[in-house]
């Protein structure tokens, strides 16, 4: 699972440059927390996703793929 997680967070932070966005917790954390609609994360959730420490639900999973407009 380790490696999912690692995979995950370098996905996420090529996608995140990709669209003009730094690659750090609180831009990430800023950024999810104006898409979702359900209970925000912290900003220590956002850094875990980052550091490839955690991986998001699927439904957060989706709102980051909308929001940074990827698959």
């Amino acid at each position: 699972m380790g490696n999912a997680r690692q995979e995950f967070s370098k996905r996420l932070a090529e996608a995140m440059q990709a669209k003009g966005y730094a690659s750090r917790p609180g831009v990430l954390h800023k950024l999810f927390n104006s898409h979702y609609h359900g209970r925000s994360v912290a900003f220590s959730t956002a850094s875990k996703w980052l550091r490839g420490e955690a991986l998001p639900d699927q439904d957060r999973l989706e709102v980051l793929a909308a929001a940074l407009e990827i698959d």
